[in-house]
């Protein structure tokens, strides 16, 4: 019943940080205006299918790996740094072939934040720490809603005011979870000693790849396929508020999944009634 209350506890902050997020996404709309918030979200999609490159090292394998091994956990540093720049070069590749509908430097930002955030994200779930995983979600949330409501007040109505609010809410905390427990530091050696570890394992996830690829196109398909089918911002913008109503209710989900991938957490949801387990299993 511990592990249930825990599991609610969680969902309640996962709840409220994605309520959050959606009154965020209708004051752009108004605040900012359709044709603002559509490019927004077209151009948020590219990003989210640049990130593939993130998943260098799926991250359902790593997850496991960094449990069982200590070679693995040491690595997570070198991979964010690395996946850091992967990601940056990919976002400055795309720009420069024209592929966003609004470009602003705040993305490049925005993108070291998510390889930041993916650290942080494998680093919490692999120690069962869900609740400061979410505690992450609440406060990225909250922040990016205060600097929205700040950039109205100053008139900053631009896209660039989109995408700052955005970038700094997801690398303030971030970054503040780093430094909060000491994982700063990286040097040239344990780097190296990464690379060479990605190498001699790479058959054990490389099969990952074309799971994580077809993912990423169905997460991303709707909205990049809209910003070209559709183009009345105003009606599309309508659109991508109905499709985030729906995010909103199925991302709630990824908690469940959350505890999934902790192996101490497996072993008491094995502990559960049966229909308790099946009810978990089901939701995912």
């Amino acid at each position: 019943m511990r592990f249930l209350r825990k599991v609610a506890g969680t969902s309640a902050i996962s709840v409220f940080a994605s309520a959050i997020n959606l009154v965020t996404t209708i004051l752009v709309v108004r605040i900012f205006g359709p044709h603002i918030y559509a490019d927004f979200i077209v151009d948020l999609a590219i990003i989210s299918l640049v990130a593939v490159l993130l998943d260098v090292v799926p991250s359902n394998y790593l997850l496991f790996k960094v449990q069982d091994s200590s070679e693995w956990k040491g690595s997570l540093k070198s991979i964010a740094t690395l996946t850091s720049f992967l990601i940056l070069a990919g976002v400055l590749l795309v720009e420069m072939v024209g592929g966003f509908k609004q470009y602003s430097l705040w993305m490049c930002m925005y993108a070291i934040g998510l390889a930041v955030k993916r650290y942080n994200d494998i680093y919490y779930q692999s120690q069962g720490k869900l609740v400061m995983f979410m505690c992450l979600v609440l406060a990225g949330a909250s922040l990016k809603l205060v600097l929205m409501i700040g950039m109205w007040a100053a008139q900053v109505v631009t896209m660039s005011g989109v995408w700052s609010s955005v970038a700094a809410s997801l690398l303030i905390p971030s970054l503040f979870a780093v430094a909060l427990e000491s994982r700063c530091g990286l040097s040239i050696p344990d780097f190296l000693s990464t690379l060479r570890l990605l190498v001699r394992k790479r058959e054990e996830y490389i099969n990952y790849y074309v799971g994580i690829l077809f993912k990423r196109l169905k997460d991303n398909f709707i909205p990049i396929a809209g910003g070209i089918v559709v183009s009345d911002s105003a009606k599309l913008a309508i659109f991508f508020l109905a499709y985030r109503g729906v995010t909103f209710a199925v991302g709630q989900l990824r908690i469940i999944e959350g505890f999934l991938y902790h192996r101490d957490s497996l072993l008491k949801i094995e502990g559960l009634h049966v229909y308790c387990r099946l009810a978990l299993v089901l939701s995912v």
